[in-house]
């Protein structure tokens, strides 16, 4: 157990507005071992190994008689009544690695970090790799428009499409919307085998919103489709539902485990964030507004992989994104290139999560990440500096520095813009967003007090957040050519999209900004 630790950086009233869904089976608490995160109570994610997986795998369910591990590598003493005896449940297992599963047992919070646990006869390993550590979108605060319509209600029902035939919806020729639109992804990637893949991390996508980014009334679905066969999981078994354009982790159904199926066309939150971030990749890599060069008015294809990790709150858990991290690794056949990655969670690092960002380095995956927002501590809107060791240390936005992979964005404004009797634009930035000189990268311009237009409405709506300036930033990533390293894109002699300021050096390392389509010099976009 750690010292004192600092001064928690997420609020208590996120802590009891957590608390306050009576359907939510979960207790959430502060972590014990460091008061900045907020966890579950009495879960940890374990990885599982042992002879007894093979014989017989684990089922949701389950109850395991588990002992603290003990080294067999040394000689060996056979266990007492003496040592811990405890019974554990397993809530939840990684349908594409079942070896990853989430434990549920009394003050299983309270245990050492590196916890390993093992049954009497020495058939199942488990290795803690994380607490179930709690993570948000932080969508609250915005001057977001909020959308008044709603997912495809047939994608609600019985985990996945597969098993579904109930659509209440329909476009102009009576197809159903979410079989219109899945043919077109179809249609869109086979048109475009080639193109970046982006996996975006987040709420799912809502189809109703008719892929505004695009051009009625024949667009192209720029969302990568598995043109394959039904996929096998990491042990080999299947085939599994088809996982058609990406897959939902967080899901619906048994309250002790909720199932994981094949429709992230599930965006049920209210803000609509998940849609949002897709919306503004999409446009950004294929409505590009002609700029300074030719090279700028050029549309570059992209197809985006919908992985549904957070819900109708915007809350997330490690073990969802965990396992859409495997399936993320699961698919060697299909190359993921870039992962939208726009939340996270305050407080000290998780092992378990570096692990992960280790693979994606080995692999050339880039890992865009969201700063965070001024308004995650207080509604003052004061921006704050990201820093380890305080009260705004924030995963995995701080992994930048030591990743050459991992782009941490923020969002900025130009004090003097909105003024068209000055030509200087870009005059003077400053951070409107959470900053650092040491773990954020790159800044994205907004307009006014920050904002960003609306990508699901032609109305003039206007959203602000982090979030979206990682979107900024994966569009010019794609269209700089998709480099394999950090410092290649952010390099001002090669990379048109990259600007300098020196005063935006004590805010954003190096004073990198890039330009949104926002007019800095009108108050209007």
């Amino acid at each position: 157990m750690s010292t004192k630790p600092l001064r928690a950086a997420v609020p208590k009233s996120l802590l009891s507005y957590l608390n306050s869904f009576e359907d939510d089976r979960n207790h959430y608490i502060a972590d014990p071992v460091d008061e900045r995160r907020i966890i579950v109570a009495n879960q940890r994610i374990f990885k599982v190994s042992g002879a007894g997986v093979a014989k017989d795998p684990l089922k949701i369910g389950a109850r395991i008689t588990v002992v603290p591990f003990k080294d067999r590598i040394k000689s060996y003493v056979d266990q007492t009544e003496e040592d811990e005896i405890q019974e554990i449940v397993v809530v939840g297992q990684s349908i594409w690695n079942p070896n990853l599963i989430l434990l549920e047992g009394a003050d299983l919070h309270f245990k050492e970090e590196n916890l390993r646990l093992e049954t009497r006869d020495g058939n199942l390993i488990f290795e803690s790799v994380a607490f179930n550590v709690v993570t948000t979108t932080s969508p609250a605060g915005t001057q977001a428009h909020d959308p008044t319509r709603t997912s495809d209600g047939s994608s609600r029902n019985n985990g996945g499409i597969l098993n579904n035939d109930e659509s209440d919806i329909f476009t102009n020729s009576c197809t159903p919307l979410t079989e219109y639109w899945l043919r077109k992804a179809a249609e869109h990637n086979s048109k475009h085998q080639k193109a970046p893949i982006v996996a975006i991390l987040d709420t799912g996508i809502d189809f109703q919103f008719d892929w505004t980014m695009c051009d009625f009334p024949e667009p192209d679905c720029p969302l990568w489709f598995n043109d394959g066969g039904n996929t096998k999981n990491e042990l080999g078994q299947g085939p599994l539902q088809k996982d058609m354009i990406g897959w939902n982790f967080v899901g619906t159904g048994d309250i002790l485990a909720p199932s994981q199926h094949n429709n992230p066309f599930d965006d049920d939150d209210t803000h609509k964030h998940g849609t949002r971030i897709a919306a503004l990749i999409a446009q950004q890599c294929r409505n590009y507004k002609k700029n300074d060069s030719e090279d700028y008015d050029k549309s570059t294809d992209v197809r985006l992989m919908i992985l549904k990790t957070h819900d109708y709150r915007g809350v997330g858990f490690l073990f969802d994104i965990f396992c859409a991290f495997d399936y993320i690794l699961l698919h060697k056949e299909v190359k993921v290139n870039i992962i939208n990655a726009s939340w996270g969670f305050y407080g000290k690092q998780c092992p378990g999560l570096r692990g992960y960002l280790e693979e994606f380095e080995k692999r050339k995956i880039w890992f865009v990440t969201a700063a965070g927002n001024s308004n995650d501590f207080d509604d003052n809107f004061r921006v704050h500096e990201l820093a380890v060791k305080s009260s705004t240390e924030r995963y995995p936005a701080c992994h930048s520095e030591e990743f050459n992979n991992v782009l941490t964005v923020t969002t900025a404004l130009n004090i003097k813009n909105f003024d068209s009797s000055s030509r200087l634009a870009y005059s003077e930035i400053q951070p409107f967003e959470n900053y650092s000189n040491r773990f954020v990268d790159v800044a994205i311009t907004a307009g006014k007090d920050g904002c960003f237009p609306e990508p699901l409405s032609r109305v003039n709506h206007v959203i602000r957040g982090t979030s979206f300036a990682t979107a900024y930033a994966i569009g010019k990533i794609v269209r700089s050519g998709l480099p394999e390293r950090k410092g290649d894109f952010l390099n001002t002699n090669t990379n048109p999209f990259i600007r300098v300021k020196e005063n935006l050096k004590k805010y954003i390392k190096n004073g990198y900004f890039i330009t949104s389509d926002v007019d800095v010099e009108k108050e209007r976009f």
